[in-house]
């Protein structure tokens, strides 16, 4: 695994003796993936040379720039956007796409996949269109886990308190969603309301070979239950809940296997256990906790800061993320799901 990153409280190695460090003088693995993925956007840019592709960070992501409204009716920009989500490893990023319509909010999303239609999920957002493909909001449950101004000496996951709110969005659901996105319309700006994203793909290729391989064979319950009671635990009960009708339809746990395409598949506040092959229940929470202070050491992380026009594509199995709050403004958003 690479070294820590200066800033870090302290290194996985003494934190979690599960995991093992790559040896002196080995090319790291974020060296290899930022070589990796400036090859990708090289190989990229001969598709459409108007659309620049800069990557976001040595772990995963890319930006596209020069993208244009008129692009979004394009089938060759189209290609594009989808093989650079492809190279991305989970995070793709457009900017100045200011005043997107609903319409074609929606035109843009099904470039990756259908647009799946769904109830508010509470009273934190509201419906868009009528279908409710997409959904309006700027605060959500599991910001109330994490108040505060947060740097990168406090993005890695502590299990004693919860912090910060690391998620997977509705881990929960069956099916779940392959994908997300999100639009910004508004921002207070000076780095308000930031989204933080952590690469689970980078996390995984870095894990020793014998371990992936344990890993694969377990699968873990994700549950809104046990999402809920991690809310009232570490929020104090104070966050926001899932409307009575969309609780009803989640009564059963979702069981996922912990390794899946490649990527760690996490969500630490909504996983109820973990069992193995056999279906026995092993000590699955310290497992998870561990895992998930892995996927958010600094190396694997990237901080988004919000501009209106911003329109962040991301695979829900690929990556896990958290919202940072300073003050009481936040960003609001228009969001939609693929299914």
């Amino acid at each position: 695994m690479p070294e820590e990153l200066p800033g870090a409280r302290r290194s996985v190695r003494s934190a979690d003796p599960i995991f093992t460090q790559r040896k002196h003088g080995e090319l790291t693995q974020a060296n290899a993936l930022k070589t990796a993925m400036r090859e990708s956007c090289a190989l990229l840019l001969v598709t459409v040379n108007a659309i620049e592709l800069h990557p976001l960070s040595p772990s995963f992501g890319l930006e596209v720039r020069g993208l244009t409204r008129d692009d979004l009716r394009s089938k060759k920009a189209h290609k594009t956007l989808r093989d650079a989500f492809a190279a991305s490893r989970g995070l793709l990023l457009l900017r100045g796409l200011r005043g997107l319509s609903c319409d074609e909010l929606i035109t843009l999303s099904s470039v990756f996949g259908d647009v799946e239609a769904a109830p508010a999920d509470g009273s934190y957002e509201s419906l868009v269109d009528e279908a409710g493909r997409v959904h309006e909001f700027s605060t959500v449950p599991s910001s109330g886990v994490f108040q505060g101004r947060a740097d990168d000496t406090t993005w890695q996951y502590d299990a004693a308190t919860g912090k910060p709110s690391w998620h997977t969005d509705q881990s929960f659901r069956s099916p779940r969603p392959l994908a997300s996105a999100m639009y910004c319309l508004e921002t207070p700006g000076g780095g308000v309301g930031q989204t933080v994203f952590c690469s689970t793909v980078a996390a995984c290729e870095d894990l020793p070979g014998r371990i992936r391989s344990q890993l694969a064979k377990l699968r873990a319950a994700h549950s809104y239950e046990q999402l809920s009671a991690s809310f009232q635990r570490f929020a104090g009960g104070t966050a926001k809940t899932l409307s009575a009708a969309r609780k009803k339809t989640l009564v059963e746990p979702a069981l996922y296997h912990l390794v899946d395409d490649g990527a760690l598949y996490l969500a630490p506040h909504a996983i109820s256990g973990v069992v193995d092959e056999t279906g026995k229940a092993i000590a699955g929470s310290e497992l998870v906790d561990a895992l998930a202070r892995h996927c958010t050491r600094p190396a694997y992380v990237h901080a988004h800061a919000w501009a209106p026009g911003d329109y962040v594509h991301t695979g829900a199995r690929m990556k896990i993320s958290l919202r940072l709050l300073d003050g009481a403004e936040l960003p609001r958003h228009r969001r939609d799901d693929g299914s």
